[in-house]
């Protein structure tokens, strides 16, 4: 989240930066056309040699908890992706297996997105029945997003905090990118009006 509350998203693939993902895709042709609020690639910014995707979030006015559960869902839909494209690259894609961890900083997406069981029934929720819940028109599509990314065959996913598995500095710098895509999203949203 940023200024003016404009959003920001940093997403870090840490297997594309140590060179151990096992893929044919190329990560930053998915991220093309995956992401329409990409910001540009460069040493400060999205930088796909380093695993390092920056996104700004499409709706104004963003809290930093719907930028944390967003985070969460576009880290699925670009995973989605990639095994969309494995499929087509990959002639006995259905013989492998695929293995996808999500680190969050954030308490709140971890909570709402570590329970995998309850995540998946949420795929059949009508949005306006959970008052109770924060987010309830982003947590609904997540579930959907999840379902599909975990309907591609031999797939797993696990959602972790960074505190648990990501370096210090990886989270701390994490946070800063997401800080500046944040502002790249604001100055673009001064152009365009």
């Amino acid at each position: 989240r940023g200024i003016d509350r404009h959003g920001g998203i940093s997403l870090y693939l840490p297997q594309v930066a140590d060179r151990t993902l096992p893929l044919q895709t190329d990560i930053s042709e998915v991220a093309l056309e995956c992401f329409t609020q990409l910001m540009p690639e460069d040493t400060d910014a999205t930088n796909f040699r380093h695993g390092r995707i920056l996104i700004g979030f499409p709706c104004l006015w963003a809290s930093l908890r719907r930028c944390e559960l967003y985070a969460c869902h576009e880290a699925l839909r670009l995973v989605l992706n990639v095994l969309r494209n494995e499929a087509h690259l990959t002639p006995d894609f259905k013989l492998y297996r695929y293995q996808f961890d999500i680190f969050t900083n954030s308490n709140y997406a971890f909570k709402l997105v570590s329970n995998t069981t309850e995540l998946k029934m949420w795929v059949s929720v009508d949005p306006g029945s959970l008052p109770s819940m924060a987010n309830p028109d982003l947590l609904v599509p997540l579930s959907q997003i999840y379902n599909r990314v975990t309907e591609c065959g031999n797939v797993s996913v696990t959602f972790h905090h960074a505190v648990d598995g990501l370096r210090d500095n990886t989270t701390v710098s994490l946070g800063t990118f997401a800080g500046t895509a944040a502002k790249w999203q604001h100055e673009r949203g001064k152009k365009l009006a």
